[in-house]
């Protein structure tokens, strides 16, 4: 599967419906453009799994992750931040925490509520972290990750609203 197939693929699953006058190639390329590098390289790296994607989505995402990190008053130097920011994006790769299946908060047994109590497993990410993350890096892989899933809805949301709009009839 191709790029264009699986971002076509993912928005089609997310109830897009209509067909245009372009072909599903020229509608993809189009919707693309608009969305940022960081958060293609991320749909790439989710959607097709190309691990090359995983450097270039490193390096775009690590001078985002220090600002923060200093706006935020987090000490972290350099080498630190690196490590907390390739830290977080593997534990972002690697899926939904099976604890709260994703959903951030513990549920209360016997019902299909959440409880006010954040999930004590991924620590209330909803991210399977594996015990990747913990001790001195766990507030700039917070940050890190807070970041990681913004752009990546974002980009999301830019390509999807692109073709719905190209997907839609004219009328």
């Amino acid at each position: 599967m191709d790029y264009e197939q699986a971002i076509r693929r993912f928005v089609q699953a997310h109830a897009v419906k209509g067909s245009g006058s372009r072909s599903a190639r020229e509608s993809v390329m189009i919707a693309c453009a608009g969305a940022d590098e960081l958060g293609l390289a991320l749909m790439r790296l989710r959607l097709l799994d190309d691990r090359y994607q995983f450097v270039v989505a490193l390096r775009a995402l690590q001078p985002i992750v220090r600002r923060d990190l200093k706006r935020k008053r987090v000490q972290a130097s350099g080498e630190s931040s690196r490590r907390a920011t390739a830290k977080a994006l593997r534990a972002w790769l690697g899926g939904v925490c099976q604890a709260c299946s994703g959903r951030s908060y513990e549920s209360i047994p016997g019902t299909p509520t959440l409880s006010a109590a954040r999930c004590k497993q991924c620590g209330g990410t909803g991210l399977d972290m594996s015990g990747r993350i913990a001790g001195e890096y766990r507030e700039q892989c917070d940050v890190a990750l807070a970041i990681i899933d913004a752009r990546y809805w974002h980009a999301v949301g830019t390509i999807r609203s692109r073709l719905i709009r190209e997907s839609t009839p004219a009328g």
